[in-house]
């Protein structure tokens, strides 16, 4: 039998949707691990390389609020991950 034509997009598509859980998941790891880098640079001074945008976000709300950023994006990326993953002829943002 002959596969239908749109097959290997749907198997792009999906394998896609798997990076994007990866990434998720590397993006929830990552601000626990942020979290608790910003709990040591608290207590114990020292210093603390940033990106302007970490640093924004750090004078603005404190260590919560750049971390949820990170955590927000990265439950974003896995409902979209599992979104491709499963529905593959869906629509992206």
């Amino acid at each position: 039998m002959i596969p239908p034509a749109n097959e290997p997009r749907k198997r792009k598509n999906f394998f896609r949707g798997l990076g994007k859980f990866a990434f998720g998941l590397i993006a929830l790891v990552g601000s626990v691990l942020l979290f608790a880098e910003f709990t040591r640079f608290e207590t114990s001074g020292g210093e603390l390389r940033l990106h302007v945008f970490g640093v924004l976000l750090y004078n603005v709300g404190g260590k919560w609020l750049t971390c949820g950023v990170v955590l927000l994006g990265g439950a974003y990326a896995i409902y979209e991950g599992y979104q491709q993953a499963t529905h593959p002829g869906r629509k992206s943002l």
